[in-house]
């Protein structure tokens, strides 16, 4: 018995690793001058290397989902915050307004278009100063429609909102 916990215990010094040549295989670029290599990759933002006298491993994470964001710079405008409900309905919505402005500031023309899952508009109307409108949705089959905000003729908001029996 005691000479099986001996060989067991031996058996790790037995194990040896592999071998492998660094590979970028998602080059972005890379550049090579007087023996030094540098390579890189554009999903690739972290990597790190260590070092244990002569092992190395050099280790990253592979951003696989990129996620391009355009930001470009509005004017300021009036906010508006806006409530939908009920949601999910059987016959009416309700559009409530929250405008907060500056002083002397007149409330905004608002659009609003109610379209189906296939973008068609089924209905629209333009308010003007009013803070609640009531969007009758009794004529319409049980589905999922998006109401579409404007202001002026600039988009500023979709909502879902579901009918239901």
């Amino acid at each position: 018995m005691k000479l099986i916990f001996i060989l067991i215990s031996f058996l790790p010094l037995l194990v040896t690793g592999q071998q492998i040549q660094n590979e970028l295989i998602s080059n972005g670029g890379g550049s090579s001058t007087n023996g030094a290599q540098i390579d890189w990759s554009v999903g690739e933002p972290v990597t790190e290397t260590q070092t244990f006298g002569t092992n190395s491993i050099t280790q990253g994470f592979h951003q696989s989902h990129f996620v391009v964001t355009l930001v470009e710079e509005h004017e300021s405008t009036p906010t508006i915050g806006v409530r939908l409900y009920p949601n999910p309905t059987t016959q009416y919505t309700y559009l409530e307004f929250d405008f907060t402005l500056h002083p002397y500031t007149p409330i905004p023309e608002i659009k609003y278009e109610i379209r189906n899952l296939e973008g068609k508009v089924l209905s629209e109307e333009r308010i003007n100063g009013v803070n609640k409108v009531e969007l009758d949705l009794s004529q319409f089959a049980t589905a999922i429609y998006f109401i579409h905000l404007y202001q002026g003729d600039a988009l500023f908001n979709v909502y879902k909102v579901q009918k239901v029996n």
